[in-house]
């Protein structure tokens, strides 16, 4: 993906759509469904691809396929002091969980909801924080359009919180979630300012072992 140069900005924008209908955004996932990529990879290569150059857009979410056998694919986001890079979900499921996300001061946390799909879904949101279960009425029946993404700014209902969880569960349809931490600390006297991403894909099941 493309470097983004001013994290700020960038989480301001993110948030300007949250809770907006996803049709203001259709047409380009539409355009971009509808008009897929073809990547050729010769056997044993590791290659990048530049997704918002490749479909000529960005804050698009991306499903890649194989006919010619298995692949390991990974996404990276970039920014101009910061990275990170995360392994890509293997299929979409109706619940997904999130054990630890922050809002403290200096950081941000949006969930990001992916429906690759030709039907509409539908999800509930609930964050666990140290004194109880928060279900903002905003975050339920949240709908995901067919083919479309949402950003969800996770500090609406958990704000100042060192940690809590978010659960993410479908009423219907299927989706693909994951989330997006950062961290833009200001620069202190003698302490340089510090800028963090970390991406997160969410876990569709509790286990009995980790």
């Amino acid at each position: 993906t493309r470097p983004i140069g001013d994290f700020d900005a960038y989480r301001q924008q993110l948030n300007q759509f949250v809770f907006k209908s996803g049709l203001i955004m259709r047409p380009v996932f539409e355009q971009a469904r509808t008009t897929p990529k073809r990547v050729i990879f010769s056997a044993g290569e590791d290659d990048r691809v530049d997704v918002n150059a490749t479909f000529g857009a960005q804050g698009l979410s991306v499903m890649v396929e194989s006919d010619a056998g298995e692949l390991v694919v990974e996404h990276r986001l970039i920014g101009a002091e910061v990275a990170d890079q995360v392994a890509c979900a293997t299929s979409s499921s109706d619940r997904w969980y999130f054990p630890a996300q922050t809002t403290v001061r200096n950081t941000g946390a949006q969930l990001y909801l992916f429906n690759p799909f030709p039907e509409d879904a539908s999800v509930d949101i609930s964050a666990a924080v140290d004194d109880g279960l928060r279900e903002p009425a905003e975050w339920q029946g949240l709908v995901v359009p067919a083919g479309t993404a949402r950003v969800v700014d996770l500090g609406v209902a958990a704000q100042r919180r060192e940690q809590f969880a978010i659960a993410v569960e479908a009423r219907n349809g299927q989706v693909v979630a994951e989330t997006a931490q950062t961290l833009a600390t200001p620069k202190a006297g003698d302490i340089p300012a510090t800028r963090g991403l970390r991406l997160q894909l969410g876990v569709p099941r509790a286990d009995a072992a980790w």
